[in-house]
């Protein structure tokens, strides 16, 4: 699996809805949620983050935004 760093230093490798891999950084939606980045593999899965933003923003691995 590839890992992407992000111009800020955070490491995108997973959509944090569905958990596939991202592969290209020109594909992936990110959205910074209580100083945390979300990485998205598509736009479907980037809705479902929105019906429930909480729902999808703690995991153990995520990393904060400095």
């Amino acid at each position: 699996m590839n890992v992407i760093e992000h111009e800020v230093g955070e490491l995108i490798d997973e959509c944090d809805v569905c958990g596939l891999p991202i592969e290209n950084l020109d594909e992936v939606i990110t959205q910074d949620y209580g100083g945390k980045l979300l990485s998205f593999c598509s736009q479907s899965c980037f809705d479902l983050y929105l019906e429930d933003p909480a729902r999808y923003a703690e995991f153990e691995d995520d990393q904060e935004v400095e």
